[in-house]
């Protein structure tokens, strides 16, 4: 549901760069990259792990997807350590992205990008304690811009977005 709605939201094609922060083993960049054709790279300390539909699209023949890049997204450093990606990024995204979710937020906003999270869990900054209603009203606080929409899915479905035009 989420890369379904990354894809109609931002009109995401092959022409487009993706940038799945916390994207854990891969499994955004797998719908966008191979499934959907949308170059994504994927930023996580963790390496990519297959799961059993990846395994079975590689034994079909199907190429390997998506650019990795293995680090801890910082909001501070990220784009100081690889600052020719900011002119080729189309979308910053976040699905379940936890302590990365203001990490996202706050560089998208300051570099003027696009973005897209599906928060879950509640990791402000300050470290202060808060509601998920909280949290989701105080991600929503930093930029009158930002889009609150729901996926058709159980769980947690809030999406909180901008579109920017660089």
């Amino acid at each position: 549901a989420f890369a379904d709605f990354l894809v109609d939201h931002f009109a995401l094609d092959s022409s487009s760069l993706v940038l799945d922060v916390a994207g854990g083993r891969g499994d955004m960049s797998f719908e966008l990259d191979a499934i959907r054709n949308v170059p994504t790279i994927t930023v996580d300390p963790r390496s990519r792990k297959l799961n059993k539909k990846q395994r079975k699209y590689m034994a079909a023949g199907g190429v390997d997807w998506g650019d990795h890049i293995s680090k801890l997204f910082d909001h501070e450093s990220f784009f100081l350590d690889h600052p020719s990606l900011l002119s080729k990024i189309t979308l910053i995204i976040g699905y379940h992205p936890d302590q990365a979710t203001e990490h996202i937020f706050n560089s998208a906003l300051e570099h003027n990008l696009s973005f897209c999270v599906l928060p879950c869990c509640v990791f402000p900054l300050s470290g202060v304690s808060m509601s998920f209603a909280q949290w989701v009203n105080y991600l929503c606080a930093k930029d009158p811009g930002i889009e609150r929409s729901r996926l058709n899915a159980r769980g947690r479905n809030i999406v909180l977005s901008k579109i920017n035009n660089k």
